[in-house]
């Protein structure tokens, strides 16, 4: 690594452990030896799972030998959300009464997280093989759910992506929970969610409490609500987090990170494991996750990176750093005036985490960076029905851990202990010699990075569905749908799930990982109903009714996570049950998968008992605590919403910038509430000067955290403090892994043991 380049980043450590009030001894001990990571390429066979990276979701399934159905769901608020569905698995054929689960992924990815790991490790598959219906869920924004019935998220920008987790909540999990019920018939859903996946869900449970009912066992794995204590670099715009929303939209900018076919091909060449400056690839994740070298599988980079970022409203992303300030996991806060105006207070209000009466697993990794240990202490201390509290049993185990680890089969994917995987963000590591460059070929084969996920479920030999469900708001959310795997053909009866991506995510989140470690794969092989949620706004989600992305961007663009919460979840939700016949669902949520959740069941409680159980992956509500770089912006929240596009370019599936100014409103205000507009944006959407936080009481429906304990984004302090506040909480998950972070939910090695046979044995208790 250059001196300018370590200087630069040591220096960044630095400044967050600051911010964030801890102090890093030896900030040089953070980054990844290039030489090791060279001397680990030199085994490298030439068929791997690279082509995944180049394939959809739907491919990748279908690449591994499960069925695949792709279906979309449509929000209350319009938003069209695209499922994928892992019907079965290899070791269930075809049959009814399956076990359905859902899984949401987190902040800046997609149903991909749960795919992208292999047949053997990724949790969507071991699902399945498990014979779970399994149901990836992508929110609104994210690559697979950018549509809308009547915006379009290029035209109609402002009005599309003006949404952040709280609508992820109320309108995405119950719009696809909804659906899955409807589809498979079953009367409880298990839900597993990473990161913005079990924020979504407490949203959804605390404010549509109904849906409590509904779900059967929720996994949190890296849970997030709280953000006070978050370490990831979100926590540095938290104290500027209206400021930066608004100098974004001032550039006509409302979508974080989105999806771009010219910048995914980059970086899967240089991220390719023979690549010389691979090491940079493998610090950009860690200083967003948590450092975990070990658990890192780098051949896996060039299909991750060829799926996310999967994109995400700028709201999604302030709305977290809202939460580091604050301290508090509430509702968007849109300035005192708007607050009085949309929630006739001045500050937004809390999310009342003791409406989640559903049981919870709470599965939480000690180096969580964005799932900061307070953080998700305090989300169990909260939660009223605690199952279960697991910490992945790897120092180390951090936000990202919980979808790539290598060991996550061991760690959190094995049945035995019931667990699930979720991808969070991204980081930096060092250069390669010059000697290096004669091994590397920059044209290597990453098919499954140019597929799409529908194409992936296909490849790997699954059954797809693309199903197209419209918000309530207009938003054309796709839905994937691997309604079997291969050990459970088709059939009635099974088990339907909703895994629902992060920010910057989409479906291919859950099955990015191959059909042995993905999530969507494995919970079609144990016989699950698998359907993969798009956030409004993402790669396969990109539509409007009415608006254009582009043409009307402002428009398009403008939501956070709230409305991923109260539009995009409750209208898949409403489609999936309506679909299936079932009368619940289980859900897994991821990141923001779990904030669009808390929100929709928090917002919208009919919803609850719609919920058989949430698994919250990653679970992120209040983001105080937050260490990752969301907790940088959230001084400049504000400002960021416009832009942190312009900074940081684009990646992969989108997303809003408001879903990240929104987290990293969470970062100041240390509530877990509304998206803050400014006090006279929030007199006029609230009707109060704050923005009215998120009422997490209201979610009844079973909850179970995952959390990891290097988890940047869903921090345990306030994981513990989204616990506290669930009144249903059925487990409370450390990922037993002490650097297990926010994207290890999704990609760690090793997840099929350390989350995901955890999940799917857990689920059978609902």
């Amino acid at each position: 690594m250059t001196n300018f380049i370590k200087t630069s980043l040591i220096a960044l450590i630095g400044l967050i452990g600051a911010s964030s009030g801890f102090t890093i001894h030896d900030p040089e001990s953070f980054f990844v030896d290039n030489a090791l990571l060279l001397e680990e390429n030199n085994g490298f066979t030439p068929f791997s799972d690279h082509e995944d990276g180049n394939l959809t979701v739907p491919q990748i399934i279908a690449k591994y030998g499960y069925p695949v159905e792709v279906h979309n769901v449509t929000t209350a608020d319009g938003y069209i959300l695209q499922l994928h569905r892992i019907p079965y698995g290899r070791n269930c054929g075809p049959a009814e009464n399956k076990k359905v689960i859902f899984v949401q992924h987190g902040l800046l990815c997609d149903s991909s997280n749960w795919v992208m790991n292999g047949a053997n490790k990724s949790l969507a598959f071991r699902l399945a093989d498990a014979c779970y219906d399994v149901w990836l869920g992508n929110a609104r924004g994210n690559t697979y759910s950018k549509r809308h019935v009547t915006l379009d998220p290029h035209l109609d920008k402002e009005a599309y992506w003006d949404f952040s987790y709280h609508e992820m909540g109320i309108y995405d999990l119950p719009a696809n929970f909804d659906y899955m019920m409807e589809l498979t018939g079953t009367d409880g859903l298990y839900y597993v969610g990473h990161s913005m996946g079990t924020t979504m869900f407490w949203i959804c449970m605390a404010e549509v409490p109904q849906y409590n009912s509904k779900i059967k066992l929720m996994n949190a794995l890296a849970p997030v609500a709280h953000t006070e204590h978050m370490i990831s670099p979100i926590r540095l715009i938290a104290p500027f987090s209206t400021q930066i929303e608004w100098l974004l939209k001032m550039f006509g900018l409302h979508e974080f990170l989105p999806s771009n076919d010219f910048l995914e091909l980059i970086s899967q060449q240089i991220c390719d494991e023979n690549s010389p400056i691979q090491p940079i690839c493998a610090n950009f994740l860690f200083i967003l996750c948590g450092f975990n070298p070990d658990q890192l599988d780098t051949s896996l980079l060039p299909v991750l990176l060829g799926h996310l970022p999967a994109g995400a409203s700028v709201r999604t992303v302030v709305h977290y750093a809202q939460g580091v300030p604050s301290g508090e996991f509430r509702q968007y806060d849109f300035g005192t005036e708007k607050n009085m105006e949309k929630y006739g207070q001045p500050t937004p209000p809390d999310y009342d985490l003791t409406k989640i009466t559903a049981p919870i697993a709470l599965y939480w990794g000690e180096n969580d960076w964005m799932g900061a240990k307070a953080d998700t202490l305090r989300i169990a201390e909260l939660l009223p029905n605690i199952q279960r509290m697991f910490r992945i049993q790897d120092e180390l185990f951090n936000h990202l851990d919980f979808l790539v680890a290598k060991q996550i089969q061991e760690l959190i994917n094995n049945p035995q202990q019931s667990t699930l995987l979720l991808l969070g963000l991204l980081g930096l590591v060092a250069l390669a010699s010059s000697k290096s460059l004669q091994n590397y070929n920059p044209l290597a084969d990453n098919e499954d990075a140019k597929l799409s996920v529908p194409e992936l479920i296909v490849k790997y030999g699954y059954p797809v569905e693309v199903h197209n469900i419209t918000t309530a708001d207009g938003y054309i959310l796709t839905v994937h749908r691997i309604p079997y795997g291969k050990k459970c053909g088709p059939g009635e009866g099974k088990r339907v799930i909703f895994l629902q991506h992060g920010l910057l995510g989409d479906s291919a989140n859950w099955i990015i990982a191959g059909p042995e470690k993905s999530l969507g794969y494995n919970l079609a092989d144990e016989c699950y109903d698998v359907w993969m949620g798009n956030y409004r706004g993402n790669t396969y989600s990109k539509r409007h009714v009415a608006l254009d992305p582009v043409a009307n961007k402002e428009a398009f663009w403008s939501f956070s996570w709230n409305e991923l919460g109260t539009y995009d979840l409750p209208a898949a939700f409403d489609y999936v049950l309506e679909n299936t016949g079932t009368d619940g669902l289980y859900y897994v949520g991821h990141s923001m998968g779990t904030t669009g959740f808390w929100v929709c069941m928090s917002e919208r409680p009919e919803y609850n008992s719609k919920i058989k159980l949430m698994n919250a992956y990653a679970p992120v509500s209040y983001t105080e605590h937050m260490l990752s770089p969301i907790a940088l912006i959230a001084p400049f929240s504000g400002q960021v919403e416009e832009l942190m596009p312009t900074i940081l370019g684009h990646v992969p599936a989108g997303s809003s910038v408001r879903n990240l100014v929104h987290y990293a409103q969470g970062v100041n205000s240390g509530l877990f509430r509304k998206y803050d507009h400014g006090r006279a944006g929030n007199l006029e959407a609230y009707g109060q000067e704050t923005p009215p936080e998120y009422d997490i009481s209201k979610i009844t429906a079973p909850v179970a955290l995952w959390w990891g304990e290097n988890d940047w984004l869903g921090v345990k302090s306030d994981v513990y403090r989204l616990a506290e506040q669930l009144p249903n909480i059925q487990l409370k998950y450390r990922i037993n892994h002490d650097k297990y972070n926010h994207l290890d939910f999704l990609w760690a090695k090793d997840n099929v043991d350390l989350i995901n046979k955890q999940t799917i044995e857990f689920m059978k208790n609902f």
